[in-house]
C-alpha cells in the first residue's frame, strides 16, 4: 500500500504572542503545510486589535508590521479575519503580496466598528473588503444573515 500525504495546506487562527516571535526567527514557515495565518482571534494582541472590542493600539503595531512583512516574505497569506477595520487598513497598505479575510459577512451598515453589537463589528464594510482586494486579496464569506439573532442561517 502506498503512503500518501493528504496535507497540503494548513492555516492557523490567532497567532499567540510566542508563536509570532519565533515565526520572526524562521527562515521559512516554520510549521509543515502552514501556508496562512489569522494574526489575531477572540484577543488583542501584540500584532493589533480584533474587531469585537475597543481598539488598544492605533492600528497594527510595529511589531504586527514586522509580522506581516516576514510572512509575506517566505511565501504565507496573511489573513485579516478578525482584525479590527484600522488593523486591516494598515495591513492592506503595507502588503506586498495578497491578503485574505478568511470569513466574514458583509456589513448591513455604513462602519461596522461603529456598531455596539459584536456580530456587526466582526464583518466588514464595503471599504474594508475593498482595501483586502486592492492586494489582490479574497474575501471568503459566511452564510449568515444579521437579524435580531445575529447568528441565524439562511
Amino acid at each position: 500500500m502506498k503512503r500518501r500525504n493528504f496535507l497540503k495546506y494548513l492555516t492557523m487562527l490567532g497567532l499567540g504572542p510566542l508563536m509570532s516571535r519565533f515565526l520572526l526567527s524562521c527562515a521559512e514557515p516554520p510549521i509543515l503545510g502552514v501556508r496562512s495565518i489569522c494574526l489575531m482571534h477572540y484577543t488583542i494582541n501584540e500584532i493589533g486589535n480584533i474587531a469585537t472590542e475597543n481598539p488598544k493600539h492605533n492600528g497594527l503595531t510595529h511589531f504586527g508590521k514586522r509580522v506581516v512583512e516576514k510572512m509575506q516574505e517566505m511565501g504565507m497569506v496573511v489573513d485579516v479575519a478578525h482584525a479590527h477595520s484600522l488593523t486591516l487598513k494598515d495591513i492592506a497598505a503595507i502588503s506586498s503580496r495578497p491578503i485574505m479575510d478568511s470569513h466574514t459577512s458583509p456589513a448591513p451598515v455604513g462602519n461596522p466598528s461603529e456598531s455596539t453589537e459584536k456580530a456587526i463589528r466582526r464583518m466588514r464594510s464595503w471599504k474594508e473588503m475593498e482595501w483586502v482586494a486592492k492586494t489582490g486579496g479574497v474575501i471568503g464569506t459566511w452564510p449568515l444573515r444579521y437579524t435580531q439573532d445575529p447568528y441565524v442561517l439562511f
